[in-house]
């Protein structure tokens, strides 16, 4: 016999509605401290079964726990230098292809103009001012440069969270018995997690490598950037690899040869790798795992984005994981953890 739904009275409702306006208020109000930590907190889950298997080969706990964070922040130093140097290039070109983007936009005046469409063309120009693009790129390489004072608050969260990590389980078991939520169900949001970082790790990898090798092939200045671009915003569900698309196509138009041509094939290009990658690949190696709504993926995007900017909508997924996971460990709250399944 199935068991009745739990019953919820207007005063507990009213409570968790508030308690959760509170939290939200608070979380957004120390968002320069809980991001971070948030980074931190999935970057140990990540790293862990390394560390763990380090320990199995008879490694001291630190010296595995400071491999394992070498070994990530080493190649997150690399992309950093690649994307500041391609910038750096960007930067300096920028003044030279403003020439061209003005022509191009009367060649643009001209055919709307011809076809009975009156374009303000002058106007746009001068309001736009693509030269002032120069300083923005260049300022972007100092923007980079001042992250690192988050990286090392990662770094240092990161590897003390791995050296009590090694020890967390057997502290739960002993304060809240053999079955306990912690062991439960931090170890199916370990799991979760786990998953989807490194399956979205191969796959971001694997599209910013077909999109740099792509647009080589074609012609488009700065390859290189843009495939470090579409690895980074591939993390971003939804809307991520079509917005990483933009810059390079627009880039494509620069071609003083066929810029048309040259411009379609990249555009087209592009979205056979994103369809190839993203709605083929993707999904297939991601499996149902995580079993999320994409109307909750897409909406959790666009609410930690707004709680948090570009940060909060990297980890939207591993957030609502999370929230899946914990909601579902509850009696009481397991039909909201339902809600938010595909």
């Amino acid at each position: 016999m199935e068991s009745a739904p739990p019953r919820f009275s207007a005063r507990s409702i009213c409570l968790v509605a508030l308690t959760a306006l509170a939290s939200l208020a608070a979380l957004r109000a120390a968002q320069t401290v809980v991001v971070p930590l948030l980074y931190s907190c999935f970057l140990a889950v990540v790293l862990s079964p390394i560390v763990v298997v380090l320990v199995r080969r008879r490694w001291p706990v630190l010296p595995a726990v400071l491999s394992a964070l070498a070994l990530v922040f080493a190649l997150a130093y690399a992309m950093g230098c690649l994307l500041v140097f391609s910038l750096q290039d960007l930067g300096s070109e920028i003044p030279r292809y403003a020439d061209r983007f003005v022509e191009l936009a009367r060649e643009f005046g001209a055919f709307a103009l011809a076809h009975g469409v009156e374009l303000d063309v002058d106007r746009f120009i001068e309001s736009l001012d693509v030269s002032n693009l120069a300083p923005v790129a260049k300022g972007g390489v100092g923007f980079l440069l001042s992250a690192t004072k988050y990286a090392a608050m990662v770094f240092f969260v990161t590897l003390f969270m791995l050296l009590e990590g090694a020890r967390l389980k057997d502290k739960a078991r002993r304060s809240f018995g053999e079955r306990n939520f912690f062991d439960e169900t931090f170890k199916g949001i370990a799991l979760d997690i786990q998953r989807y970082l490194v399956v979205k790790t191969f796959v971001s990898l694997l599209t910013g490598v077909a999109v740099a090798v792509f647009l080589a092939v074609v012609g488009v200045p700065f390859p290189l950037l843009w495939g470090i671009v579409a690895f980074l915003f591939n993390y971003v569900p939804s809307v991520g690899s079509a917005v990483a698309s933009v810059p390079p196509v627009l880039m494509a138009l620069m071609d003083p040869v066929s810029p048309i041509a040259t411009a379609t094939v990249a555009a087209v290009g592009l979205l056979v790798i994103q369809v190839a990658i993203g709605s083929y690949l993707d999904p297939r190696l991601m499996g149902k795992n995580l079993n999320l709504s994409a109307l909750v993926v897409f909406l959790s995007m666009i609410f930690w984005g707004w709680m948090w900017g570009p940060a909060g909508m990297l980890i939207a997924v591993p957030l609502t994981v999370c929230v899946k996971v914990g909601l579902a460990y509850f009696p009481k709250t397991a039909p909201f953890s339902k809600l938010l399944e595909s």
